[in-house]
């Protein structure tokens, strides 16, 4: 028996950070215009390059100060971009944690990771907060655009100097 009709949402695209498994999906267009990590790769195969050249030299400048040993946390890590390249760039002599709430992005962050044999960067299925605590975190619809390009997981909180563990309850 066949199965039935379904629409892909991820799919794998040869980008200029490596293979990654991207939400086609994941655009928002508004007055200033179309934006999402999923629309910028899949339109250019390419992801904010200066901002992730600046923290690459961030990392390596870190390390001639206090040696190897260089521990990176990437909160809200969605599908990876920049724990790719910041693994590729401390291989050898640093470690990437990726945290990231919504369980199908973890799953493409994961399966990124995996793909791009990253074997100094851990995922981790989370939530990043200023509290210790449970958070319903709402479930994407992976098919829809705009589902998950910039997709607030709960309040804005200020910036905080500390991260803490928070469990997730998922949310349909």
């Amino acid at each position: 028996m066949p199965n039935p009709p379904r629409r892909l949402g991820f799919v794998l695209a040869a980008t200029e950070h490596g293979t990654l498994i991207v939400n086609r999906f994941d655009r928002h267009t508004n007055a200033s215009g179309t934006f999402g990590v999923g629309y910028k790769l899949l339109d250019e195969a390419l992801y904010e390059p200066f901002e992730i050249a600046t923290a690459q030299r961030l990392l390596v400048a870190r390390r001639s100060y206090f040696r190897d040993g260089v521990v990176v946390v990437d909160c809200g890590a969605n599908i990876g971009v920049n724990t790719i390249e910041w693994a590729h760039t401390m291989t050898g002599w640093g470690a990437v944690i990726a945290i990231q709430a919504q369980e199908r992005l973890f799953y493409a962050l994961a399966g990124d990771i995996a793909l791009n044999n990253c074997f100094n960067a851990r995922a981790i299925f989370a939530a990043a907060d200023q509290v210790d605590g449970a958070r319903r975190i709402p479930t994407s619809d992976c098919l829809s655009p705009a589902a998950s390009a910039a997709r607030n997981c709960g309040r804005r909180t200020a910036t905080n100097s500390s991260v803490r563990r928070s469990t997730m309850t998922p949310t349909s």
